[in-house]
């Protein structure tokens, strides 16, 4: 046995920087507590639906899905030096923990073998389809993470159990996904000592903000795509932190008060409410920027890919604060809608949606699909 594993050829170790397709970081696939559950709750904005459910040992955690970035990183690496790649990847658990910057030992071994368990185990049922070639790919009757694995050990003298090589089948699915997704995004080094919460800002951000723009979402919105089970008063709380402790590798964000936008005059900060009292929750959104852009420009927010929808009106005219010691009651019953409060489907009406553009999938690529693979990683 320890001959055959030896003779095994091993896919890694990654040299090169992490990866991930754009719908696995902006959708909530994941939980973000640390607790066994076996479903998560419904997703769906209008337009993609996400429903994930496990068995007895619980869903696939968050840092169960480091191991499929890593498995993704591999796969794209590959690609990118025209090898040919295959949906079975033999690793070493060593050369997982080292790369994301922790050590294997202790109970990492077991750690392991549970998270493979809860990725195999793990079933997800979504809209989001794959194309390869002539070939569409659904995950509507259920899909899991990976079809089969196996963990190989050795014993030592001194009885003790010892990894030798990880062999994963990943589901096709999976595996079609990670090959014909043309949007692909590294991550900062930083990454892996991040927050659950930071990661997922931090993904979010990767996958949608312009590295010369900025973008902006609903604040329950993104509570819904994170996967936070927080209340919402409890998650602006938790993203102002974030926002003012400037955690976030490489982006910057701030909670803002959607009837701001459109106000013109000196001396507004878009950080305070422009009415005496706080500001209902329902009228929040975060902006987040790329750190190379100088500021965050509060007159484009709504002009480009925001997800705003479902955000109530925004006033026509903002209130001046009041005088000491006036009362608090002001006319805020006059509305215009500048287009926001739009469903983008009606409920039960979501759509099937391609999960990226699809392209075929060489055997093997030669030096020019090599560049053509490597121009849509960011």
């Amino acid at each position: 046995m320890k001959d055959k594993q030896i003779a095994l050829q091993i896919d890694g170790p990654l040299f090169g920087l992490f990866r991930n397709t754009k719908n696995l970081m902006s959708f909530p696939f994941f939980p973000m507590e640390k607790e066994t559950v076996t479903s998560l709750p419904v997703y769906d904005d209008g337009r993609v639906r996400i429903e994930v459910e496990g068995n007895k040992y619980g869903i696939a955690t968050y840092t169960d899905k480091h191991l499929l970035i890593y498995f993704i990183s591999i796969l794209r690496e590959k690609m990118a030096r025209g090898e040919p790649v295959s949906s079975t990847l033999r690793f070493t658990a060593s050369d997982v923990y080292t790369a994301m910057h922790q050590s294997y030992g202790g109970s990492a071994g077991q750690r392991l073998k549970r998270g493979l368990r809860r990725l195999k185990g793990t079933t997800i049922y979504t809209n989001l389809r794959v194309t390869v070639g002539d070939e569409v790919i659904s995950a509507d009757k259920g899909v899991s993470w990976i079809n089969d694995y196996d963990h190989n050990v050795v014993t030592t003298a001194t009885g003790a159990e010892k990894s030798r090589c990880v062999e994963v089948e990943l589901s096709r699915w999976f595996f079609n996904l990670i090959c014909s997704a043309p949007n692909v995004f590294t991550y900062s080094s930083e990454f892996f000592s991040l927050s659950p919460l930071e990661k997922r800002l931090y993904e979010i951000a990767r996958a949608h903000c312009p590295d010369s723009g900025q973008w902006a979402i609903n604040l329950d919105r993104l509570r819904c795509r994170v996967g936070s089970d927080s209340d919402l008063k409890r998650f602006k709380l938790n993203i102002s932190t974030i926002s003012a402790t400037g955690s976030l590798p490489e982006y910057s964000l701030r909670v803002i008060d959607m009837r701001h936008v459109g106000r013109t005059g000196p001396g507004i900060d878009d950080a305070d409410p422009p009415v005496p009292n706080r500001a209902p929750l329902k009228f929040l959104a975060v902006v987040f920027w790329h750190r190379e852009v100088p500021s965050m420009s509060l007159a484009a927010v709504g002009t480009g890919d925001d997800e705003l929808d479902g955000m109530p009106p925004v006033l026509d005219q903002v209130p001046e604060r009041p005088h000491q010691g006036a009362g608090s009651a002001q006319n805020l019953s006059k509305y215009t809608s500048p287009g926001r409060g739009r469903k983008a489907n009606p409920p039960g009406k979501s759509l099937p949606v391609q999960a990226e553009i699809p392209f075929s999938l060489p055997p093997a690529a030669d030096d020019s699909q090599e560049s053509e693979i490597l121009a849509v990683t960011t």
